[in-house]
C-alpha cells in the first residue's frame, strides 16, 4: 500500500504542478475564485498522500495516521502560505486561513482513502 500512495501523489503532483503553471499562464487565480481552492486541496491531498505512505509503511493505525497526515497537511500549507506571503501572493488572513483549511480537507479526503483500503484489505 505504501507503492500505492506513493505513485498517487507523484501523479497528483504532477497534476498540480501541471495546474499551477497553466493557471498562471492564462491567468486563471484572477478571472477563477475556485481554481485556487481547487490546488490548495490538491496539494492538501499529495500532502497527505506522502503522509498515508508513511502510515502505511510504518503499520500506524488511524488515529495516529491522522495525526500524522493532519500534521503534515498543515505544516506544508503553512510553509505554502509563508511562499505566499514572500512573494506577495496572499490575499489577507481570511484567504490564509481558507487555503489552510483546504489543504487541511484534501489531506483529510487522501486518509479517508488510506481507511478504506486499509479495510478491505484485512
Amino acid at each position: 500500500m505504501p507503492l500505492f500512495f506513493n505513485i498517487l501523489a507523484l501523479g497528483m503532483t504532477a497534476l498540480l504542478g501541471w495546474l499551477y503553471l497553466y493557471g498562471i499562464e492564462h491567468d486563471l487565480f484572477w478571472i477563477y475564485p475556485w481554481f485556487d481552492v481547487l490546488l490548495h486541496s490538491i496539494g492538501g491531498f499529495v500532502m497527505g498522500s506522502w503522509a498515508c505512505a508513511v502510515s502505511s509503511r510504518l503499520s500506524l493505525p488511524l488515529r495516529p495516521a491522522l495525526f500524522l497526515v493532519g500534521a503534515t497537511a498543515l505544516m506544508g500549507g503553512v510553509a505554502w502560505e509563508v511562499f505566499e506571503y514572500l512573494f506577495a501572493l496572499q490575499g489577507g488572513l481570511l484567504d490564509t486561513v481558507s487555503d489552510l483549511v483546504l489543504g487541511v480537507a484534501g489531506a483529510l479526503g487522501a486518509l479517508v482513502l488510506y481507511a478504506l483500503i486499509s479495510r478491505l484489505r484485512v
